[in-house]
């Protein structure tokens, strides 16, 4: 039981993306694939529009080491660039997300 503990309170860095759309799509660059995690939580804000609900979504990326990455986010259509830096948190924190 004390491997569990000493896991999730262990250092990871991470950085969070929060946003409202009805149609949404994260791209993390491929030279980043197996370097980082991503989490997605989503939530439906807005069902009265049955066939493109509005949703909360939250993106965390994270991994075992500092980085910058770029990130490519589509919200509605809209396309932005990113540029991320994972920032130190405990790997409780992500699994929290992770089980919301």
């Amino acid at each position: 039981m004390y491997r569990n503990y000493r896991k999730l309170d262990s250092e990871v860095y991470a950085s969070v993306i929060n946003i409202e759309c009805t149609d949404y799509y994260l791209e993390i660059p491929s030279e980043f694939r197996g370097k980082v995690r991503v989490v997605k939580s989503v939530k439906v804000v807005d069902a009265t529009d049955k066939l493109n609900p509005r949703h909360r979504v939250t993106y965390v990326i994270y991994a075992n080491e500092p980085r910058e990455i770029k990130a490519r986010l589509t919200c509605d259509g809209e396309v932005r660039e990113l540029s991320l830096k994972l920032t130190r948190t405990r790997r409780y924190m992500i699994e929290l997300l992770r089980q919301s």
